[in-house]
């Protein structure tokens, strides 16, 4: 039969935030396990959109936490009523990733990695700070720095209309304007150093701006003393993160050459 082999096993989980739960899916490779990886999505996504980062990633023997983040409603339906406690503690959420592995698995893993799509990628670099993850190598997917005084692209009047859609399908405490303004306060703020990270971007990500969103950003975390490198690949759009799914692959498999 066609389905009797499975390279992996999918297992539903839940991650606790405050007095609720948000959803998150376990991959656990068939044959062993070498590492662990990490992750979340991007601003008013949903786990689905990087699904395949997970399936690729248990393919290479890398147990999978992926994880829905609370109040987007393509998800769940858990709420965020706090802006600022969400942008300031949203991050934890990969430690109770990693916490629910280290309960559920027997099997240490060589090598820890966080990994994330926009604001997921933010969450994910500001987890190196936690202690538990304190070496693990992060990869970053469409996170970049806008330049000073730039208007964030869905900010724009020829994009103002999707808004009206955005802020419909997560907690009216995430509405768009201000959790764009909080993530670019953010990304200034990021106070994580000696660590390694990786960018990845399009050119045609008009939301990071391509290379000069990313060579920004690249500028800030090296200037905070980290291991930082980048590649801008000529098509990654912003709303398709699985296509950077074969590079992800590609940058794991030659770290550890």
């Amino acid at each position: 039969m066609l389905y009797d082999k499975k390279p992996m096993k999918i297992l539903k989980k839940t991650l606790t935030y405050r007095d609720q739960q948000t959803h998150a899916l376990m991959f656990i490779p068939e044959g062993g396990i070498k590492h662990w990886s990490l992750m979340t999505h991007g601003y008013t996504s949903h786990k689905g959109s990087i699904l395949n980062w997970a399936s690729r990633l248990a393919d290479m023997k890398h147990a999978v936490l992926l994880f829905d983040l609370p109040g987007h409603y393509l998800g769940n339906f858990s709420e965020v009523t706090d802006l600022h406690h969400f942008m300031h503690h949203g991050h934890e959420l990969f430690l109770g990733a990693y916490q629910l592995l280290h309960h559920e698995l027997s099997q240490r893993p060589e090598h820890i990695f966080t990994l994330g799509h926009s604001l997921g990628a933010l969450f994910a670099i500001k987890a190196l700070n936690i202690t538990e993850l304190a070496k693990a190598t992060n990869i970053c997917v469409g996170l970049g720095l806008l330049p000073e005084g730039d208007t964030h692209f869905f900010l724009t009047p020829l994009f103002r209309k999707t808004l009206i859609v955005r802020s419909q399908i997560v907690s009216p405490a995430l509405n768009p304007e201000d959790v764009f303004t909080m993530i670019q306060k953010e990304k200034k703020l990021l106070d994580v150093t000696q660590k390694r990270i990786h960018l990845i971007a399009g050119e045609d990500d008009v939301v990071v701006k391509g290379k000069v969103g990313i060579d920004n950003m690249k500028t800030l975390l090296e200037n905070r003393g980290n291991q930082v490198t980048s590649i801008v690949y000529p098509r990654l759009p912003h709303h398709l993160p699985e296509m950077a799914t074969g590079h992800i692959y590609s940058f794991i498999k030659d770290y550890f050459k």
